[in-house]
């Protein structure tokens, strides 16, 4: 009977927030169309009602990350070591979370569902780029973007005006070493499409956001079963990435969060196929990542020297051989693209420079980790203006650090990263937080997190029509949360002047 009432209560209660979320939505989605403020009188309050909730609950933001980085992190050490889940004892009740690996088969979607959910996501993020360079929301068509105005006026107008390509190459490596390709890239499509350098790095992200939720989706394509796969394409669509991408301009570290969730997926398909044909790819885009934005490069070799420590310890542990295929090849891309840093630095005269390292000296020290909780309000609440504040996705993702990891090669690469991340995040000041959090693929934590409760709720209700029900509106709730979240902001941005 508790059972029959819990579920009974769930059910409206998803029922009223779902309401409340669609209303919202509708209002954010009728402003760019040029709907009058006295046609969406009803709807209005709602949809400030649900902007005031959520701000309300951004506040927990921070708390829930470091819970997150901290537990996800001790997770990952632990489970590599062997621990096999555990027990939390709560007014009596004992409550065991087991581990589930990515490749968990519990529930699928048949069909041809992942694709097409796939290319809706694609569609809808090309929308959202578009979001706040509609007329009606702004109509003198100014930039979005902090950045923005370097790409177009500091690197990609000074490129165009070079005499010759050779001319234009060398400049580029020369001046902006450390995002030669992306740079390159932007050039190259200025002059194959004839846009402007300002058209080109306004709606470059058009691009980029698109390009994201596909490489999120070939990253788990193959360690991932297709409701997880689906769900992290479609929250690839409010993520860090996107958000802070378009408030910063982060052009460049955006191209090469690309090439991260690419590389990633090679090297998964490499370890699990023990395939060197996909390593050598793995390892040759890492080196692209090096020549489009370095400082991203610099935390991605952390997060492999990371991920091979913890194989290290896996192999000790199981006492089989210690230098195993998926151990070396994390050696080799570590090598490889070690020696490319080196040849990038001697052809450039750059030293001994590794970006990454000179952020580290200077931006993390003991003050940092003393004025934590100030620093971190900064970085949540005011250095990238509310783009990091979505606290639907970090609670996702920590459900899912804390319920998904498992022994399996993929589990402890994606633990690998929040192990990484910890010791700087918690050291660094508001500029190595702000980028950590941007490069962190959270989207995949937080589709763990709810396949976790999705499946919980079957096991609930064994199921049942009402679990399918719940299920649906469960996965709907944080979807237009998000969503609602995601065109506030933007909404916001385009009323924002970034001269």
């Amino acid at each position: 009977m508790a059972k029959h009432v819990i579920g009974f209560m769930l059910l409206i209660l998803f029922i009223i927030l779902a309401s409340i979320e669609s209303l919202s939505l509708l209002y954010w989605l009728l402003l760019p169309l040029g709907v009058s403020e006295e046609s969406l009188a009803l709807i209005k309050p709602v949809a400030q009602f649900e902007a005031q909730t959520f701000n309300a609950l951004a506040v927990f933001t921070p708390f829930l990350f470091v819970l997150l980085v901290l537990f996800g992190s001790a997770r990952t050490v632990l489970r590599t070591l062997g621990m096999k889940g555990f027990q939390v004892k709560f007014k009596g009740k004992i409550i065991s979370l087991e581990p589930q690996p990515l490749t968990s088969p519990q529930q699928s979607i048949k069909g041809h569902a992942p694709s097409i959910i796939l290319i809706s996501s694609m569609i809808a993020a090309v929308l959202l780029a578009l979001y706040p360079y509609s007329p009606a929301l702004n109509p003198d068509r100014h930039h979005i973007g902090v950045d923005i105005p370097d790409y177009a006026e500091k690197w990609l107008s000074k490129m165009a005006s070079q005499p010759s390509l050779f001319q234009t190459i060398n400049y580029t490596f020369f001046t902006a070493g450390d995002r030669p390709l992306s740079l390159l890239a932007m050039y190259t499509l200025c002059e194959t499409t004839k846009f402007s350098t300002w058209t080109v790095a306004m709606f470059l992200p058009t691009i980029l956001a698109p390009a994201t939720v596909l490489a999120t989706y070939y990253f788990l394509r193959k360690s991932s079963n297709p409701i997880v796969l689906s769900l992290t394409a479609v929250f690839t669509l409010f993520s860090y990435h996107f958000t802070t991408g378009v408030y910063a301009g982060f052009l460049s570290n955006w191209m090469a969060v690309i090439e991260v969730y690419v590389f990633s997926g090679l090297l998964m398909r490499a370890i699990a196929l023990k395939s060197w044909r996909n390593g050598f790819l793995a390892a040759t885009v890492a080196v692209l990542v090096l020549f489009t934005h370095a400082e991203t490069w610099g935390m991605l070799m952390g997060v492999v020297a990371c991920y091979a420590a913890l194989q290290v310890v896996r192999n000790l542990r199981w006492k089989s051989v210690l230098f195993s295929s998926d151990l070396k090849l994390s050696g080799i891309i570590l090598v490889v693209n070690g020696a490319a840093n080196a040849l990038r630095n001697y052809a450039l005269s750059f030293g001994s420079k590794i970006e990454t390292i000179q952020i580290a000296q200077q931006s993390l020290s003991i003050e940092n980790l003393v004025l934590f909780q100030s620093t971190i309000e900064n970085t949540f609440f005011s250095f990238k203006f509310r783009t990091f504040l979505n606290p639907v996705m970090i609670l996702l993702g920590l459900i899912g650090a804390l319920t998904t990891f498992s022994e399996d090669r993929a589990d402890i690469y994606v633990g690998s990263w929040l192990l990484a991340s910890a010791v700087p995040f918690m050291f660094g000041n508001s500029v190595v937080q702000a980028r950590i959090l941007y490069n962190l693929p959270i989207v995949v934590f937080a589709a763990h997190g709810l396949y976790f409760l999705l499946n919980s709720i079957n096991k609930k209700w064994m199921s049942s029509r009402r679990s399918r029900i719940l299920c649906f509106l469960l996965v709907l709730l944080p979807i237009l949360a998000s969503l609602n979240y995601t065109l506030g902001l933007l909404f916001d941005l385009s009323k924002m002047s970034f001269r």
